[in-house]
């Protein structure tokens, strides 16, 4: 008797194309070689809008070359948002959710240990 568990086993041999035009925020969908269609739908977005176009989100982190936010040194812009990463931790992140909609966190930040093993349980220490 033989069996695989699901995602093991012998690769599928079929071909897929995905269709951009059938994408949505939270589905693709890909022609099969067979004349069928396989949509697979997320609980997350999986992708972001741009110019009337859905693009998959990429979460990897590039080097920032917007003018206009020019002190933060790296970015993430292939998302429904863009958050872009300074050089000095203590300027905080800044998320532009949409043209006119920002965001500023972590400012000035800080590490916070609590130590319970043994000591009490008064107030974080701060570094």
């Amino acid at each position: 008797m033989s069996f695989s568990i699901f995602g093991q086993g012998k690769k599928d041999s079929r071909q897929s194309i995905d269709i951009p035009e059938m994408r949505t925020m939270f589905s693709r969908t890909s022609a099969n070689d067979d004349g069928t269609f396989t949509s697979t739908t997320y609980s997350h977005p999986i992708h972001y809008m741009k110019n009337g176009d859905w693009y998959p989100i990429d979460l990897s982190i590039q080097s920032n070359n917007d003018v206009n936010r020019d002190s933060y040194s790296m970015v993430n812009a292939t998302n429904n948002f863009k958050t872009y990463f300074p050089s000095d931790i203590t300027d905080g992140l800044f998320c532009q959710l949409s043209p006119n909609v920002h965001i500023k966190d972590m400012l000035f930040g800080k590490m916070y240990f609590l130590f319970f093993r043994g000591m009490p349980r008064t107030s974080p220490t701060y570094i």
